[in-house]
């Protein structure tokens, strides 16, 4: 933590009473006033202040990356973004996977405690996740010397999403040859050589997939699911049965029924044969009983930051008409069955997840949300910086301006370089 930040918030008595009312479990307490990154330094205060993690919601995807980089000044590597991935409703394999499995690093490691913030917005909470138990037990941890059968190691790979091939160059890939396990995990950026001796993992050993080489041996490592949607096979006759009856049940002189028919069988086919295809989101309300959001992946207390509500929910509602708009002209088509509809989460869910925290904080920038019954209201007169587009003089006599009326300043640079340059160029001009 940045000690400066706060001990200048320490000296206001707003920020005392927000964090007496948190402690105290009041409720839902409203911050008005605070804009951009101010809003980001103070729920860095209240959390350094509470010793508890936090949950940063935001509005948008371009808000939530800012924040995240605003956080990583105060918090490092221990700040997580769950990035927001597209609904596939399409036979088509996403051209790059990489926002994919950095969702798939996130939710193991929020589900390990291994984070300090969690950012995301309202567009990457929508999206149902399987149950946090279903995707913690599908995590293998192995070390050198333990014993493990290849054979049922290799069945529980495919479960878990991973491709077979034979030679390993990609995420999401394993190939076995003779007692050599080569499995690229999609939570580390170098492929895994594991040998075994019999039913002994000899070694573990980090490796380059481009040249094959070693890289590192490593005593323990941890290999997480490489699809959110986790596949069981003995609930595929289960799973069928559903889609079948869903289908069976479709009255409507709108839709292409014999297309339907064709298209759902099609993909029954390709799921019996592959487990894994293109556009399984367009079965995730057959294959998950009982989804969860992100919300439920999170095990210990928190301290929730909702970032403007109102942007929150009319960004929901966009969400919300453009996902329907697409899943009825694709039911039309007679591509998808009318449990799409059901494939995101509502505006009704999030507010019950949200307010389902004994510990939140509902920042707006003028006014509070009329939605909200909150606990405590308060308001900070704050104001924001202008931007100097590398006028160095205007900052000096900003600055000077500011020092004069007895303001305490922090200046924060994106480098260590720069701060030292800067730092030199304000002690000549006799500033700090």
């Amino acid at each position: 933590m940045y000690v400066p930040f706060d001990q200048i918030l320490n000296r206001s008595s707003v920020f005392q009473e927000i964090l007496s009312s948190l402690k105290a479990e009041k409720g839902l307490c409203s911050v008005t006033g605070l804009i951009d990154s101010q809003k980001v330094h103070f729920s860095a205060c209240l959390l350094h202040r509470m010793n508890l993690k936090g949950l940063y919601v935001t509005y948008n995807e371009f808000e939530a990356k800012k924040a995240y980089e605003d956080f990583s000044f105060f918090f490092k590597d221990r700040v997580l973004h769950l990035p927001y991935r597209e609904v596939m409703l399409y036979d088509i394999e996403a051209g790059s996977r990489d926002t994919a499995y950095t969702r798939l690093d996130v939710l193991s490691k929020v589900l390990a405690g291994e984070y300090d913030v969690l950012v995301l917005s309202v567009d990457s909470f929508v999206r149902k996740l399987c149950p946090a138990e279903i995707f913690k037990s599908r995590i293998l941890e192995l070390k050198a010397f333990d014993t493990a059968d290849l054979d049922r190691l290799t069945e529980t790979l495919v479960t878990m999403g991973y491709k077979r091939v034979d030679t390993v160059y990609k995420k999401g890939e394993f190939a076995v040859r003779g007692g050599i396990l080569d499995i690229f995990s999609v939570n580390y950026e170098n492929a895994l050589r594991i040998e075994f001796f019999d039913d002994e993992i000899d070694s573990i050993r980090f490796f380059d997939p481009e040249t094959q080489r070693s890289v590192e041996a490593v005593e323990k490592i941890k290999i997480i699911p490489a699809e959110e949607i986790q596949m069981d096979r003995e609930r595929l006759p289960e799973i069928f049965e559903n889609i079948r009856r869903a289908l069976s049940q479709v009255k409507s002189d709108f839709v292409n029924m014999e297309k339907l028919r064709e298209k759902t069988e099609r993909d029954i086919e390709k799921l019996a044969n592959q487990l894994y295809v293109p556009g399984l989101d367009r079965y995730a309300e057959f294959i998950n009983d009982s989804p969860v959001s992100i919300f439920d992946y999170i095990s210990e207390p928190v301290l929730l930051f909702a970032d403007d509500y109102k942007k929150c929910a009319e960004r929901m509602e966009i969400i919300q008409k453009e996902h329907s708009e697409t899943v009825t002209a694709l039911m039309e088509d007679g591509y998808l069955l009318p449990q799409c509809q059901n494939g995101l989460f509502s505006m009704e869910h999030f507010n019950e997840f949200l307010f389902s925290f004994p510990k939140s904080v509902y920042y707006a920038p003028f006014t509070p949300a009329k939605e909200i019954r909150y606990t405590a209201l308060y308001g900070i007169n704050a104001k924001g910086v202008d931007l100097y587009e590398r006028r160095i003089d205007f900052l000096i006599k900003d600055l000077r301006e500011m020092l004069k009326d007895r303001y305490s300043v922090i200046i924060a640079a994106g480098s260590e370089r720069r701060i030292l340059s800067l730092s030199k160029i304000l002690s000549d001009e006799g500033i700090g």
